[in-house]
């Protein structure tokens, strides 16, 4: 009963997995991540920018937000919780919600590119 009190080990003692040690703290994996972020960058900046220069979306009236929002709505498997917030937080402000969209995607598309908030 004691041991469970007091483990023997603190958690800054466990080992870490060789394959975390891997992907998180090698110079190899390094390279991967970097692809993966290069990649991702491409997907995100194109959307964000078309998103952007296509109009509708930033200063508009909403409607591009609203068709993935009605239909979360609609879908039987989607918490009241989640209803009530899209209903009562996102319908009455799609104009806001659809300009974040835009602008959030553009941005996260650059930081991945630049490496911002990576290890």
């Amino acid at each position: 009963m004691d041991q469970l009190i007091h483990p023997p080990l603190t958690p800054e003692q466990f080992p870490e997995p060789r394959w975390a040690r891997f992907l998180f703290a090698s110079q190899a994996a390094a390279w991967l991540w970097l692809v993966v972020r290069l990649y991702l960058a491409y997907i995100f900046i194109p959307a964000g920018w078309h998103k952007i220069t296509e109009g509708g979306w930033v200063g508009g009236d909403g409607t591009p937000i609203m068709g993935m929002v009605n239909g979360a709505i609609a879908a039987e498997g989607t918490p009241s919780w989640y209803v009530s917030f899209l209903e009562s937080v996102v319908v009455p402000n799609a104009s806001l919600f659809a300009t974040l969209v835009a602008v959030g995607e553009l941005a996260v598309g650059l930081g991945l590119l630049v490496g911002l908030l990576t290890g």
